[in-house]
């Protein structure tokens, strides 16, 4: 379930930042533009190494799905910490992931927004475990 207004703008951004147009965009407004004057997802320059692998729009699908599968693991960790229990660590875990949020999510389009869950989980967790470096890490 793709389409030119969502993983089109971001495969061209990257596609540019790997061949000197810094995420260039030329489908809004029929001129060439600067995705960064758009969002700010400067988290798209990650994906320019591997566009130099191979410019290839799953790259992007694999992030998200890493993303949901990391942020998945952290807060069964998080959640089987705070309930001193994996059985509800791992009812935490299966209830996001089947949340019809982060399924729609999934499901459709690729969006940088979605490479945040982890980050977030992992700065809950950073502050139950009293880890400063792991919050200041996550947060950054």
């Amino acid at each position: 379930m793709s389409s030119i207004n969502d993983l089109a703008h971001f495969d061209q951004a990257v596609w540019g930042a790997k061949t000197g147009y810094s995420l260039l965009n030329t489908d809004v407004f029929n001129e060439p533009t600067n995705r960064l004057g758009i969002h700010f997802d400067p988290i798209l320059f990650l994906f320019v190494p591997f566009y130099a692998i191979k410019s290839n729009v799953v790259w992007f699908i694999i992030a998200q799905a890493f993303s949901f599968a990391m942020a998945a693991w952290l807060i069964f960790l998080l959640s089987a910490r705070v309930f001193s229990s994996q059985k509800l660590g791992f009812l935490w875990a299966l209830t996001y992931l089947v949340n019809p949020f982060i399924l729609n999510a999934a499901a459709w389009d690729f969006h940088p927004i979605v490479l945040a869950a982890p980050f977030v989980a992992s700065s809950m967790l950073a502050v139950e475990t009293k880890r400063p470096y792991l919050l200041f890490a996550s947060t950054f």
